[in-house]
């Protein structure tokens, strides 16, 4: 439809109607910061099965490092 998003990259593409686009870019952010923090954990040795996608045991520890994120200047 006229006015929609379309984005797409080497795996594909997708169309966002243009009245989903905030809620795609809140979804979108929030996926972004617990792949940032699975990467971190992945590279230290961590286990995949519970950081990607992360598991409900690693949530709380997502969640404490999110709060330590936001503190930072």
């Amino acid at each position: 439809m006229p006015g929609d998003i379309i984005v797409a990259d080497d795996d594909g593409a997708v169309v966002v109607p243009v009245k989903l686009a905030e809620q795609v870019i809140d979804e979108g952010s929030k996926h972004h910061e617990w792949e940032a923090f699975s990467k971190i954990r992945l590279m230290e040795g961590g286990d995949l099965r519970r950081y990607y996608p992360l598991s409900d045991a690693a949530r709380p520890e997502y969640e404490e490092w999110l709060k330590a994120q936001t503190k930072k200047p």
